[in-house]
């Protein structure tokens, strides 16, 4: 499968290099793409700040000029690329910390990850990631941080309920990217961190509770093998679980064929293999609470 993809339009193109994890996928893109990739770039894991022209080359796969459309489908192309050096676009949040090492906090739209990443920066915790983590996975085992998406997209009225220190007003857009916040903490950064070693765990978030409570010592549960296997498998696949806005327009999960999809497989069992999930329920200061205890575990 090509990794080349054209951005069909009224406008000038050119082909240029977009950068991800430090690997390189060719798009061929119109004017509104170049101009506004800054904006994109904190959605697409592991990417550059800027594209870079380069010679035409391989086949082409066309894409529509619309923005968000256009960011889909090169996230979906790069799902592909990864796979090929045996790393995984997971769905999840990734934290760091000098002394601790990484944990990746994963779970659905809502879960509250972001929660819980902002409850960990709070601690002394940085973003590696905001939204997709580039997991290498290689068969000999230890599962390492690539880089990550920039954007730390959150719901304002939870934040505001969670985290009133951060005085986040309560006028404006329902949700709202911390990353680009001028006043944001000095942990918000995230998107291009070079790997910084293995991952010391990984954890399924559930957001619940009230505010009021204090940090507590709830039980941390593991799960079992095909269930924490079934949740890495979820999260690989999200960058291919969105709804193409073109008419007649394959799903994005078209572009995973079967050689890829055997791949994948392959790499969530040694995942799952080398990471167990351990369920984390709570407040978001419990949740982070009994992260740092998870990670000092291992």
């Amino acid at each position: 499968m090509s990794n080349t993809a054209i951005i069909t339009s009224a406008q000038t193109v050119q082909t240029v290099t977009v950068r991800s994890g430090g690997r390189a996928l060719t798009v061929t893109a119109g004017d509104a793409l170049i101009s506004g990739w800054p904006t994109i770039a904190p959605h697409v894991p592991g990417a550059s700040a800027t594209v870079r022209v380069c010679r035409p080359s391989g086949a082409a796969v066309n894409v529509p000029a619309h923005l968000a459309e256009a960011r889909r489908l090169i996230n979906a192309h790069l799902h592909v690329l990864h796979l090929g050096y045996d790393t995984l676009a997971v769905h999840s949040v990734a934290m760091y910390r000098p002394g601790t090492g990484v944990v990746v906090l994963l779970g659905g739209h809502g879960a509250g990850k972001t929660l819980t990443g902002t409850a960990l920066g709070l601690r002394g915790w940085r973003w590696l990631s905001g939204d997709v983590t580039l997991l290498d996975a290689p068969a000999a085992g230890g599962v390492s941080v690539r880089g990550g998406t920039g954007a730390i997209i959150a719901r304002r009225t939870a934040l505001r309920r969670w985290f009133p220190g951060l005085a986040v007003p309560e006028a404006g857009p329902g949700l709202l990217d911390l990353h680009d916040r001028q006043d944001r903490p000095p942990f918000m950064g995230a998107g291009t961190s070079p790997i910084v070693g293995r991952v010391a765990a990984a954890a399924l978030i559930d957001v619940t509770g009230d505010p009021s409570r204090g940090p507590g010592g709830d039980e941390i549960q593991l799960l079992e093998p095909h269930t924490a296997e079934t949740v890495w498998w979820t999260g690989s696949g999200h960058l291919l679980d969105r709804v193409r806005a073109e008419p007649g327009a394959l799903p994005l999960r078209a572009l995973e064929g079967e050689r890829e999809l055997l791949r994948r497989a392959r790499l969530v069992r040694t995942v799952a293999r080398d990471l167990p999930v351990h369920l984390l329920c709570g407040t978001p200061h419990r949740i982070a609470e009994q992260v740092e205890r998870l990670a000092g575990r291992t």
